[in-house]
């Protein structure tokens, strides 16, 4: 039977795909979107790639899945934690397959840390610390570590030598392609699925020298940019006429004017306090505290119905008063962002456990959560942040598919299940 192939371009907007592939830097997209169909779509709230990518891999969004972020905040310790692949609360596309008797192949897609047990291979993507957890079956593991085989970059790098960067991305995209080809031998498949994200690294660090055609960095950028579409190319050589093709980015990208520190903002705003005169996270937030803040811009309410130790009792009058003053502030200090509601953009069985408040930032004004260590609105080495609204999705289909097909990030997962006549 006909195959899925699903390549993921992590973090690429619509307008830069289309760019390049007129500007002949990238031939092979090129050619994939004028065999198919392209739109421009929107990320998930927040455009996050723990957030959105799982959402890729459900068909569902984060009320239902349940991953609203990279980190979330114990309610007892106020310690970071981190959501792992098995924390997903809906159906991801490897348990949706395997109970159909399909294999399935998963590389590199983000968020599927530690590598669950799938009827075939799955190499995990960021964030993974460690690769002996990153890979199923297990007896594929010992390749990979003779390989030295690196699931990211290093980002340390886009802090001091963004040249050095650019050679480590090209360092990683070859251990990729080496495993695609590695892969694709233990085949059939009936999914294929491979996502390239050092893209985003490249964008979040160099996303000026992409644009500008005056950077010193600029042709290296465009340099890499074809690397990966040969990589992407040699995943098209194995899509044939009957099969179905996705191709997507889990956000947009955008010029970084600066990071806004939200955690900073609700302590300027009367909200947030701590105990420690130089607090590093979230630990030595007091109970007075009404409020505080996670990466990206997700405001949670500090009440006592979800943390034990807080004094402020939940209510309307309380998150109107949150969102009001951050809105106040942005006024008063030129500063963009809109503020969303939690209850107006989550749905689902896990929507209780969402954030009560999501600062959407715009116009390159990036809205972060983290507690000391930066200032409260500076850019640092980076100089491209997430966009919610320009996303793209790419589908060739051999059949036409029903239009009630989603045009979203959840079209992946549905695209998957129609193909196969699996129950939406």
């Amino acid at each position: 039977m006909a195959r899925v192939f699903v390549i993921g371009l992590d973090g690429v907007p619509e307008e830069m795909l289309r760019a390049l592939c007129e500007a002949g830097v990238m031939p092979r997209c090129a050619a994939a979107i004028e065999a198919g169909r392209l739109a421009r779509i929107s990320s998930t709230y927040p455009p996050l790639s723990s957030v959105a990518w799982s959402t890729v891999l459900t068909g569902a969004g984060p009320g239902a899945h349940g991953i609203f972020g990279f980190v979330e905040c114990d309610p007892y310790t106020y310690r970071y934690t981190f959501p792992l692949a098995g924390d997903l609360k809906a159906p991801a596309l490897w348990e949706v397959l395997g109970r159909a008797g399909k294999r399935a192949a998963f590389l590199n897609v983000p968020a599927t840390y530690p590598a669950p047990a799938v009827n075939g291979v799955l190499v995990s993507g960021f964030v993974a610390p460690s690769l002996g957890d990153a890979v199923w079956p297990r007896a594929l593991l010992p390749e990979l570590e003779a390989r030295g085989y690196a699931v990211d970059a290093d980002a340390r790098l886009g802090h001091t030598d963004k040249g050095a960067l650019l050679d480590d991305l090209a360092r990683v995209l070859d251990h990729r392609r080496w495993l695609i080809r590695r892969v694709w031998r233990d085949g059939p498949w009936d999914l294929f699925m491979v996502v390239f994200t050092g893209t985003d690294r490249a964008l979040h660090f160099l996303f000026d020298a992409a644009e500008d055609a005056a950077h010193p960095l600029h042709e290296r950028v465009r340099a890499y940019f074809g690397m990966v579409d040969a990589a992407a190319g040699e995943v098209l050589d194995l899509v044939e006429d009957g099969d179905l093709l996705v191709m997507l980015s889990d956000h947009g990208f955008g010029p970084l004017r600066r990071e806004i520190r939200t955690n900073d903002v609700l302590a300027a705003l009367g909200f947030l306090s701590f105990g420690a005169e130089a607090p590093a996270d979230l630990t030595t937030m007091t109970a007075e505290s009404r409020a505080f803040a996670l990466d990206p811009g997700r405001v949670y309410l500090h009440t006592r119905d979800r943390f034990p130790r807080a004094r402020a009792r939940r209510s309307d009058g309380l998150l109107e008063e949150v969102a009001a003053g951050i809105e106040r502030y942005c006024a008063a200090h030129g500063v963009a962002g809109t503020v969303l509601r939690g209850r107006d953009i989550y749905a689902g069985p896990c929507a209780g456990a969402a954030p009560d408040l999501l600062v959407m930032g715009k116009d390159g004004d990036d809205w972060k959560g983290r507690v000391g260590a930066v200032p409260a609105a500076g850019t640092g080495a980076f100089t491209g942040c997430h966009t919610f609204d320009n996303a793209f999705l790419l589908v060739r289909s051999p059949r036409a598919i029903a239009p009630s097909a989603p045009a979203d990030l959840t079209a992946v997962a549905y695209c998957v299940r129609w193909h196969y006549g699996i129950d939406q």
